[in-house]
This record gives structure tokens, C-alpha cells and sequence, in this order.
């Protein structure tokens, strides 16, 4: 299993991406990187089930 942010490089992209594909403020961008650095998939597991 891996984790979708592993490392600070991954989760600023992660934050950059959210903000500019849903328009969030920075607390929801935040709530969602958060959410999605803990969840942990496998390889070709959907991330949202």
C-alpha cells in the first residue's frame, strides 16, 4: 500500500491541483489534502469508493 502525498513535494501539488480544479478556499483545500494523504490504496484501487 502507498499513500496518494507521501512526502511535502507531493502534498503541495496535491494542494496546488485541488484549488485549481474545484475553485476551494484554502481551509477546505486543506481538509481535503489531509484526508487524502492518510488514506492508504493499492495499486490500482479507487481512490474514492
Amino acid at each position: 500500500m502507498y499513500s496518494l502525498c507521501e512526502d511535502a513535494n507531493q502534498k503541495d501539488l496535491m494542494r496546488f491541483w485541488i484549488s485549481e480544479l474545484t475553485g476551494y478556499p484554502p481551509q477546505k483545500v486543506e481538509t481535503v489534502v489531509e484526508t487524502l494523504s492518510q488514506r492508504r490504496v493499492l495499486p490500482n484501487q479507487p481512490i474514492f469508493s
